[in-house]
């Protein structure tokens, strides 16, 4: 049987590889080096395991062992695995009958229009809020991150709700100098607002990138081969997956954490900001949004109804079916043992790369490599993965998914994190124009009633 054509692989393509590794090391995120292959010749066309979509099988293209493949490890290893979740984007309706947007963010420098949306820019933390009002005086939807708008990141978060709603609400009408009386800051705090979306998160702290490539590629298969999911399914390569994407009820995503914070790192003031983004490698992040049908049929769209059991019920029936994933992955403690050079071969043969032991080397060099692979590391590259005779070599993802994951809410970090890195302070200047806002003076006759 060919040793690509069945479920249990789990590469990439060296392609793919390459350029996460490149960035990681740009990123200050890898620990070890990454050495490049200096073999000439172009690799065999990768096979795949299942029919996937063009953005994850990449058929028909070619990949060259001149890309850089990780030296030393397979991937930077995450030694300390982080166990967070927490409630992330929140969209809020508040009773602002009497104000007109347009009026109240003409000429701040914080604000940009996009149509019907207002996008408050906060670059103190990187993070913007949207706000929406249908009509004139009517009620105003907000939406934001809710430990980004507080903290900088959302990676380390609380399971309170109502807390962290408040806290961004005050923020952001502070931002825009929205008019409201001490009685109408008094309602907010006593829940007199609704949600119409809630972003419930968890995390899977796999430990290395090549661990989180593996189970990326296993949660994928196992949604395409149940056909009740398959219409509802879709993917942008190995990084992110999606159920009911479109969905105006409930979207779930999966993606990888490590892969976004190389493309937004993380603002400087965030505390411990070194230390969240190397405990950040291998992790997979599972998203579930909840919007407004969903929040009114269970009865979540009020605010105060929500508590930290809250968070795990709509979340664990995903991670109960993500533990169901096939599949092995090779232990790295092992892999780590071999030279240098096979590392590299055995790097490219898990990814993809049939001939990676054959490639420029005569059948008798060919064998010693092989059998060198075996002994060390158990594995026997030139066949398939065989859990069952090599089970205490290889990991497997369902253990992966169980031992990764966990329901806590960071209570005790989360006050060093709203007090931001030691020595750093956010950049509040108003005076500074953070986005292309259009030079629009107030009108002179712009009335501002307060919101009592």
């Amino acid at each position: 049987m060919n040793r690509t054509s069945s479920p249990r692989y789990l590469g990439t393509s060296a392609t793919q590889k390459a350029q996460y590794g490149s960035k990681l090391m740009q990123a200050g995120l890898a620990s070890q080096r990454v050495q490049l292959s200096c073999d000439k010749h172009r690799s065999h066309p990768l096979a795949r395991t299942a029919s996937l979509p063009n953005s994850l099988s990449n058929r028909g293209a070619t990949t060259s062992t001149k890309q850089a493949l990780p030296g030393c490890r397979l991937a930077p290893a995450n030694h300390g695995q982080l166990k967070s979740s927490l409630i992330d984007t929140v969209r809020v309706v508040v009773d602002a009958r009497g104000v007109s947007l347009s009026e109240l963010t003409a000429g701040n420098p914080r604000v940009k229009r996009d149509g019907l949306k207002y996008i408050v820019a906060f670059p103190e933390y990187s993070t913007t809020a949207t706000l929406f009002q249908f009509g004139v005086g009517n009620n105003l939807h907000l939406e934001f991150s809710a430990p980004k708008l507080l903290t900088g990141q959302n990676i380390i978060g609380i399971h309170d709700l109502h807390e962290l709603s408040v806290a961004c609400i005050k923020r952001v009408f502070a931002a825009i100098d929205f008019p409201y009386c001490d009685h109408f800051r008094k309602r907010i705090e006593n829940g007199a607002y609704r949600l119409a979306r809630v972003d419930v998160t968890g995390h899977i702290a796999c430990g290395t990138a090549l661990r989180a490539t593996a189970l990326m590629r296993s949660i994928w298969h196992m949604l395409s081969s149940q056909p009740e999911d398959m219409k509802d399914v879709s993917a942008y390569g190995l990084e992110t997956l999606y159920v009911g994407q479109h969905s105006g009820y409930a979207t779930l995503k999966v993606y990888r954490k490590d892969l976004e914070l190389l493309k937004h790192p993380l603002p400087e003031s965030v505390f411990a900001r070194e230390r969240l983004c190397e405990r950040a490698v291998g992790l997979v992040r599972v998203e579930y949004t909840m919007r407004s049908p969903r929040l009114k049929r269970l009865g979540l769209d009020d605010p105060l109804a929500w508590r930290s059991c809250t968070v795990q019920q709509q979340l664990q029936p995903w991670i109960d079916r993500l533990t169901r994933v096939d599949g092995v992955v090779p232990d790295e403690a092992l892999v780590g043992e071999l030279p240098m050079h096979l590392q590299q071969k055995f790097a490219a043969w898990l990814h993809g790369d049939t001939l990676a032991f054959i490639r420029g080397v005569n059948p008798e060099t060919t064998r010693e490599n092989r059998n060198r692979v075996l002994k060390t590391t158990g594995i026997d590259a030139s066949c398939d993965f065989s859990p069952s005779v090599q089970k205490r070599f290889v990991l497997p993802l369902r253990e992966l998914v169980r031992d990764g994951f966990a329901f806590k809410s960071n209570n005790k970090l989360w006050p060093k994190f709203l007090a931001g890195a030691d020595g750093v302070a956010p950049r509040n200047d108003r005076s500074r124009d953070p986005v292309s806002a259009p030079s629009v003076a107030r009108g002179q006759g712009a009335k501002r009633k307060v919101i009592r």
